[in-house]
């Protein structure tokens, strides 16, 4: 399938001045300020002609998951590798290529942090699609000057394969590439039960292996086709189809790492992630035109794994009235299983 490939990059370069005052009486020009700049970061956003969000991996036709990576000074930094602790001081924290989520659930490539107040000279990064087409090049210069001891002057230029973009339009430009069907490994079923008794527990996790819907060994493609519509195909360990499901989205929202609360953090309570999480998305489904909706919390850590949380709640506490069921969670874990591109 032909996909056309739109690239919008954004980049972050406005500064913060965050002033520091020292009072010397000595000073007969009065205070001195202590200057801190915000680090500049490059934004980029994918989209298709039709402005479909190809970031997104449940977005028919994503790229997400095909093995993106940036090029910087020789090394190569792979999309989402794990990041190290950060300290609390403000300053410059170099993360590589990481995928991040704005308000509006819209997903996008950063690429820095890069120091707001070092001077930078046509410094180049590639952006490998690793779809066997060329790379998308960035080149960015900055310098800081002073006007005056309270006036910083930044001469800032951004490229993007040699044309010069202004930071508030940004630039896009659109790319043909070929797109294979992205398929989900699953790695395991795993279950999430709390009741007032053992007996109540077995019976559930009985139930709930009984009518397992999937298995480690299969695996499954989910797109959404439309706005508030999908599909999602289920695959055996042949990788032939042997289940299709239509669905209507009836609520969804997204966030990146720091929009994740206390309260999106209880979906994984009874089987918290085993690795840093970088994104989340909540899906509210009517599936196969049932009327009852199925809830999915599904968050991404890195490396690349999916961990999909059902919310079986509500179904257990109608089965077992008397059981005193307090919640129950079906996890899915899978990752993304995408053939390098040649």
């Amino acid at each position: 399938m032909k996909t056309t490939k739109s690239i919008g990059l954004f980049l972050l370069s406005i500064f913060c001045c965050i002033n520091f005052t020292s009072c010397d009486p000595a000073n007969n020009e009065g205070d001195d300020l202590i200057w801190d700049f915000s680090p500049i970061v490059l934004y980029i956003s994918v989209q298709d002609a039709q402005g479909n969000d190809l970031l997104n991996p449940l977005t028919k036709g994503s790229i997400a998951n095909q093995g993106i990576k940036a090029i910087y000074k020789g090394e190569t930094y792979e999309k989402d590798a794990p990041l190290k602790e950060r300290t609390r001081a403000y300053m410059a924290y170099f993360a590589g290529l990481q995928t991040e989520i704005n308000r509006d659930g819209k997903y996008y490539l950063t690429f820095g942090e890069f120091n707001g107040d070092q001077t930078f000279d046509n410094e180049k990064v590639e952006i490998d699609w690793n779809d066997g087409k060329e790379k998308s090049v960035i080149t960015f210069s900055s310098k800081l000057t002073w006007k005056s001891k309270k006036e910083p002057i930044f001469n800032r230029k951004f490229c993007l394969n040699g044309e010069e973009i202004s930071l508030k339009e940004g630039f896009v430009i659109t790319k043909s590439s070929s797109q294979s069907e992205q398929k989900f490994d699953i790695l395991s079923v795993e279950y999430g039960i709390e009741a007032e008794t053992d007996e109540i527990k077995e019976k559930i996790k009985a139930d709930l292996e009984s009518k397992s819907p999937y298995t480690k060994g299969e695996a499954y493609n989910i797109a959404i086709q439309e706005k508030n519509s999908g599909k999602y195909t289920l695959f055996n360990s042949e990788g032939l189809p042997i289940a299709d499901k239509e669905f209507v989205i009836k609520e969804t929202e997204a966030h990146g790492v720091y929009g994740i609360t206390a309260e999106i953090a209880k979906a994984f309570r009874l089987i918290p992630p085993e690795d840093q999480i970088y994104s989340h998305i909540k899906l509210k489904l009517d599936i196969n035109g049932e009327k009852s909706s199925n809830t999915f919390n599904i968050f991404t850590t890195r490396p690349n794994i999916f961990w999909i949380y059902e919310d079986l709640t509500e179904y257990y506490k109608d089965k077992y009235p008397d059981g005193k069921v307090k919640e129950v969670v079906r996890l899915l874990k899978s990752k993304p299983n995408y053939p390098t591109k040649q």
